[in-house]
């Protein structure tokens, strides 16, 4: 309730998502924008950068077979146990499917995220394989990793 408070404060208020956006109305903010209330602004992608035209990050991966590529952080919220899991009965035992995790925010918003078995996976030369991906990447890199 002190955000709500909080927010009576404020001109207006912007969300990248309506799921965080639509609740400030119920709760006494004004849902319109003509009125002070809430903007949605959606979140964007720079087409300069990421464009599927470009270099690729070096990964070593063989240059044929499925990629699959998980972007975002590593904890629980996220369900990577259950992609991992899903990954492992979809794919079992196959050596021509790669899943790349590329970690985001090990090393800063996300840093308590349990990356065990993704650690164990990569060490233990699992199949199908897994490359964790826990560097801090630009822009451009990150575009390159996309393609």
């Amino acid at each position: 309730m002190k955000r709500i408070i909080c927010l009576g404060l404020l001109g207006f208020l912007m969300g990248g998502c309506a799921v965080y956006a639509d609740p400030y109305p119920s709760c006494g903010y004004p849902g319109e924008p003509a009125v002070g209330g809430v903007h949605l602004v959606p979140n964007g992608v720079d087409l300069e950068t990421f464009r599927p035209d470009g270099p690729r990050h070096d990964l070593a991966l063989p240059s044929d077979g499925l990629k699959l590529l998980f972007v975002g952080g590593v904890i629980p919220r996220k369900g990577v146990d259950v992609l991992l899991d899903a990954y492992a009965t979809a794919f079992a035992g196959r050596d021509d499917v790669t899943l790349v995790v590329k970690d985001f925010g090990s090393s800063s918003v996300y840093r308590s995220g349990d990356r065990e078995a993704l650690r164990d996976w990569v060490e233990e030369a699992r199949l199908p394989r897994l490359v964790h991906v826990d560097d801090e990447l630009s822009d451009e890199e990150m575009a390159a990793v996309y393609r």
